[in-house]
């Protein structure tokens, strides 16, 4: 899995908008079919196949898809939330993006909307800062 350093917000549709160059690459265009799964903690999307059963939306006119409410649900998915993209052959990644703390290098929730210099610091940094 390749990190590709993008990140993207959900709108308050459920939509996120599939980066240019990741549809050019993947040769995916408007009203194209894309299989949307959950592995894990994350989204994948990948060209449909005949055999696929699961969720299937379809691209929009601005390289959106709309992630199903109840994946949004099961993975605490929100509107405004920003999701990491990762790619693996054909098929694009979505996870929840998570800022690291600069003092300890933390990626988890735990991570504060404090910052220091414009960076974060998550609360395990500042609850030892505070002693």
């Amino acid at each position: 899995m390749r990190d590709t350093g993008i990140v993207r917000c959900v709108d308050d549709l459920g939509r996120i908008v599939i980066p240019m160059e990741l549809r050019r690459e993947r040769g995916i265009k408007v009203k194209d079919p894309l299989s949307i799964t959950r592995e894990g903690n994350q989204i994948v999307l990948a060209p449909r196949t005949k055999i696929d059963d699961g969720i299937v939306r379809k691209v929009d006119d601005l390289g959106r898809i709309v992630i199903p409410m109840e994946l949004r649900r099961a993975l605490g998915i929100n509107s405004k939330d920003l999701l990491a993209i990762f790619t693996d052959g054909e098929r694009i990644i979505l996870g929840k993006h998570y800022e690291v703390c600069i003092l300890c290098g933390t990626t988890s929730d735990r991570v504060s909307t404090t910052r220091v210099h414009k960076k974060p610091v998550c609360l395990d940094c500042i609850a030892l800062i505070r002693e």
